[in-house]
């Protein structure tokens, strides 16, 4: 459920997010991620990398944009643990919202995700409610469409094709290998 973080392009293919342009995505080795996210010990324990896409196109973004929460570049930042993420969205370098994600597994192949989200408050009543609210439906609205998805998933389903944009979820599942199963291969 995790990896799923660590696909951009899903963005696009499953939750119909129009952007006007591609996404990129930019893992970070530990040093940049100390930088970006503070000092972790041991290094390896976390994998961070930061997604960006450009500004929302289509309804979305004429709704964002009348409501001036459209941005000329989004970002999710992500430091990623084994059964925990923390995500920080931004907008054009402001914080927008923080969420924690975790996963608890509560029986063979059946697991609980948790999702917790703080939004970043500007001190504009009107405006910070209304950025509230949006991203609050978004990140509902996104976990609805991700749950067919997970709920279809097996344990080694890797499928072996891949595209040049699969390489964080490959990144993923190597450091998530490496706590569950050392040793093996993703």
């Amino acid at each position: 459920m995790l990896e799923n973080t660590f696909d951009p392009d899903h963005l696009v293919a499953l939750h119909g997010l129009n952007v006007q342009g591609s996404t990129d995505a930019d893992l970070l080795d530990p040093a940049r991620a100390d930088a970006e996210f503070g000092h972790v010990d041991p290094a390896d324990s976390r994998l961070c990398a930061i997604f960006g896409w450009p500004a929302y196109g289509g309804w979305l973004g004429r709704v964002s944009g009348a409501l001036d929460l459209n941005a000329q570049r989004f970002e999710l930042r992500v430091a990623a643990w084994p059964t925990l993420q923390h995500l920080q969205y931004v907008a054009d370098g402001v914080p927008a919202y923080r969420l924690i994600l975790a996963v608890t597994p509560v029986a063979a192949d059946r697991c609980v995700q948790h999702i917790a989200v703080a939004v970043d408050r500007h001190g504009q009543r009107v405006r910070d409610r209304l950025r509230y609210l949006m991203h609050r439906g978004e990140v509902t609205a996104a976990a609805r469409q991700d749950l067919p998805v997970f709920d279809t998933m097996r344990p080694g389903d890797r499928h072996g094709i891949y595209v040049p944009g699969d390489r964080p979820v490959r990144e993923f599942r190597r450091f998530y290998q490496q706590w569950t199963n050392p040793g093996a291969s993703a």
